[in-house]
């Protein structure tokens, strides 16, 4: 969601347009420190609008590096992130922003699609609304009024003007932007009946227990909307705390939600139709399929699918639109499957397969097991040379989280002879050779 910020600076300081293309490889490298995007394949050569529609992490990197470190902190503090909105909320949080002179160029490309800055939801909210009202941070209120029951109003919250942040015509192209994300890109789920929406996604990493370490599983998967596009007048955020699909599905799910809410929200607020009738279909019953079947079944009836887990031999149990609703045309439909357990609130929690990490090294069994959000244990005391056991065995189901416990094969000890009593430990002198 971060990445909307990012874009949004880079536009308005002019050093990124809708012409400039950004190649994503999945992985960028600084100096010993690894920057990646949430798909490791990479996105390959792709454009702004096709960049903020994957969700890529590296596009959004190269955005901020190329807007230099002073220029894009001036957008972040300008945008009202690291200070309190006044929202009228007891004890707000002002988020965490690392001060720019500690700054290298890996925490800039992370903090361009969200991380190493920690934010609150009105803070993202309130800075989302200056990309889309023509560039102007509001003061944010909880409140509009307090009336009396005598009709007498005690307090009336006006509309307020803090600055400038960007300038109209940015705004318009952000506008722009984000209703081709929520049309074409990972957003699409969060279409309303015959009206312009745009949104995009989010996905930000929570910390472990010690709160300074990034945890690989404990997520919140987020979107934000708005319509009409031209003339917002509504906002809508939606976030999933520790979601049990993966990342992107999770967002798309948030991004159903944010668009079953607008669509209740326009008729509450008789908010009249701007766009073009939203093409619909209906979502077919795939439950008891295999996965690959039902796959195939959504795709032929022109909806993108996935399985949770992603095994092709496994049964649908559930899915999500449920059959025979209707739902945007293209939109995604999430699949449980007989793979899938649930946990003591009978929430679905998909199940791994466990990799053989036999004959790996550590780095390497590390890597395979987060990869499927699985965890690597092991002495510390003894963790070199290769793995000749594993606590569970390759093959089996486990639920994401599970710990995995590994040994390592022990080098032979190389043996020092003892030395000989009396026998003097000075290396001997070589014999010099005769000269001539």
């Amino acid at each position: 969601m971060f990445d909307a910020i990012t874009a949004a600076a880079a536009i308005d300081a002019g050093v990124t347009t809708l012409d400039s293309q950004f190649k994503c490889e999945g992985v960028k490298v600084f100096r010993l420190e690894r920057v990646t995007c949430w798909n490791t394949k990479g996105h390959g050569t792709e454009t702004l609008s096709e960049a903020l529609g994957n969700s890529c992490n590296l596009a959004m990197a190269d955005i901020a590096l190329a807007t230099g470190i002073n220029k894009f902190y001036d957008y972040i503090y300008s945008f009202g992130f690291g200070t309190e909105t006044k929202v009228g909320i007891p004890s707000e949080d002002t988020g965490e922003v690392l001060h720019r002179k500690y700054i290298r160029e890996s925490d800039l490309s992370r903090i361009a699609f969200g991380e190493n800055i920690t934010t609150t939801a009105m803070q993202m909210v309130n800075a989302f609304c200056a990309i889309i009202n023509g560039g102007t941070l509001m003061q944010p209120y909880v409140v509009d009024s307090i009336t009396s029951t005598d009709g007498t109003v005690i307090v009336k919250n006006d509309p307020t003007i803090l600055r400038r942040v960007i300038s109209a015509s940015s705004s318009a192209t952000m506008r722009s932007l984000l209703q081709s994300v929520a049309t074409k890109g990972n957003g699409n789920n969060a279409q309303v009946l015959n009206h312009t929406v745009g949104g995009i996604t989010g996905v930000s990493r929570k910390f472990e227990e010690d709160g300074t370490t990034p945890s690989r599983m404990r997520v919140i998967a987020s979107y934000i909307g708005f319509l009409p596009v031209e003339n917002p007048q509504l906002v809508c955020y939606v976030a999933i705390d520790e979601p049990q699909v993966p990342y992107m599905e999770a967002s798309s799910s948030a991004g159903y939600w944010v668009g079953k809410i607008l669509n209740d929200l326009v008729q509450y607020y008789g908010i009249l139709p701007d766009g073009p009738a939203t093409k619909t279909d209906t979502v077919p019953d795939v439950t008891g399929m295999k996965a690959r079947d039902a796959v195939y079944t959504l795709n032929q009836a022109g909806f993108k699918a996935y399985a949770v887990p992603s095994e092709d031999a496994a049964n649908v149990v559930a899915q999500y639109p449920a059959g025979k609703t209707e739902a945007p045309s293209g939109s995604i439909v999430i699949l449980y499957t007989t793979m899938t357990t649930f946990n003591d609130d009978q929430l679905y929690k998909p199940q791994v397969v466990v990799p053989s990490l036999l004959q790996r090294r550590r780095q390497d069994a590390f890597d395979a097991l987060a990869r499927l959000g699985l965890v690597l244990s092991f002495d510390k005391t003894a963790c070199t040379g290769q793995i000749d056991s594993q606590s569970v065995p390759a093959g089996d189901k486990v639920d994401p989280g599970s710990v995995i416990y590994v040994t390592f094969q022990t080098p032979a000890p190389s043996i020092t002879p003892s030395p000989v009593p009396g026998a003097s430990t000075t290396p001997a002198s070589p014999t010099p050779l005769p000269e001539g």
